[in-house]
């Protein structure tokens, strides 16, 4: 949950930063997937408090009903639990072999769950009449670019920092 937590209020900033780029930099797509992939399935209730809670805390500026707010955070924490589930059905769900992260497997993980993400936020919106006009490739262009940058940002940031914590195991 505090991952969760975290990761909103991190893309939150970079959005504030720099709002010409909003949306570019979607780490929350990422840390829910690296926290499905670490704990397994048992973390759902801890995912879906936090993307509630960075979804209402995170972006309050636009005009988005509360209720709209939850709903949209339920299908995020919903969607790397679908694309793990797919990738299991297509037989590639070995993330881990022996006790390392298999990058064959992960990086299909990572497309299929932006994919998955920016189409049903894109399907959402649109049904809802949240989006001003029906520009598929602009909407679902942007959501998707930042959930393949910002998992791929959780991911490297993970390999790096499990390298440094096994390297400094080995020399201690």
């Amino acid at each position: 949950m505090i991952g969760v937590f975290l990761a909103g209020s991190a893309s939150t900033s970079f959005d504030l930063i720099a709002p010409e780029y909003i949306g570019l930099v979607d780490l929350k797509t990422g840390t829910r997937l690296a926290l499905v992939l670490l704990f397994g399935y048992w973390v759902f209730p801890g995912i879906l408090l936090g993307s509630i809670g960075a979804n209402m805390l995170f972006q309050p500026f636009d005009d988005i009903h509360s209720n709209i707010r939850v709903f949209l955070a339920s299908l995020e924490a919903t969607i790397p639990y679908l694309a793990v589930l797919f990738l299991h059905q297509l037989k590639l769900d070995k993330f881990y072999v022996d006790s390392r992260m298999s990058y064959l497997h992960l990086i299909p993980l990572c497309i299929i769950t932006a994919v998955m993400f920016s189409l049903a936020m894109f399907a959402v919106m649109q049904s809802l009449g949240l989006t001003e006009s029906y520009n598929l490739v602009e909407h679902t262009g942007v959501h998707l670019t930042g959930a393949l940058i910002g998992t791929f940002i959780v991911f490297f940031a993970f390999i790096l920092t499990s390298r440094a914590f096994a390297e400094n195991l080995k020399n201690n």
